[in-house]
């Protein structure tokens, strides 16, 4: 695929309006039954990320922030294995290879709930560990080109805080 198929030809309410049909179309986001185990949230098979453990024990979260958390929070369980799934292939990647965007203007399938204040005109903002958004792909020209498209900065894995709060 060439490096500019991330690319913007269109005005932006068209290209969400768009995205969100072709991912109800073709199930990007897995049924309700897949669920992080950090945040909650339905799965995305775009973004999903697999925690390993010594001894067998696996953490499926939503994205790579969650699983950053999973990693910190863990009592000091040794990590075997990082799978990242590479956003511009839907193949699992190592975790520890794979190139990240991070900050884009791209956020998960499903937003948390939204809160209105008492009042019942206003949202109320809460806290959302998932954002900014953390996004991996399996070769940094496809991270680099994500990028210019949709903003964030390219990281290196050990440039990230993964599993330091």
């Amino acid at each position: 695929m060439p490096a500019d198929r991330f690319r913007r030809p269109y005005p932006s309410f068209l290209l969400v309006g768009a995205a969100l049909l072709a991912a109800a179309a073709v199930g990007a986001c897995r049924t309700a039954s897949a669920h992080c185990d950090v945040c909650g949230r339905d799965e995305c098979t775009a973004l999903a990320f697999t925690v390993e453990y010594a001894g067998g024990d696996v953490q499926e979260t939503c994205c790579p922030k969650c699983a950053s958390h999973a990693v910190a929070q863990s009592r000091g369980r040794e990590v075997s294995r990082l799978l990242a799934r590479d956003f511009a292939t839907g193949r699992q990647v190592d975790g520890r290879e794979a190139t990240y965007v991070e900050g884009s203007d791209v956020e998960h399938c499903r937003a948390p709930s939204e809160v209105r204040a008492e009042e019942g005109c206003c949202r109320v903002l809460t806290y959302d560990r998932c954002l900014p958004s953390l996004i991996a792909f399996g070769s940094r020209p496809d991270a680099e080109a994500f990028a210019r498209d949709h903003g964030g900065q390219v990281r290196r894995f050990e440039d990230l805080r993964f599993g330091r709060e």
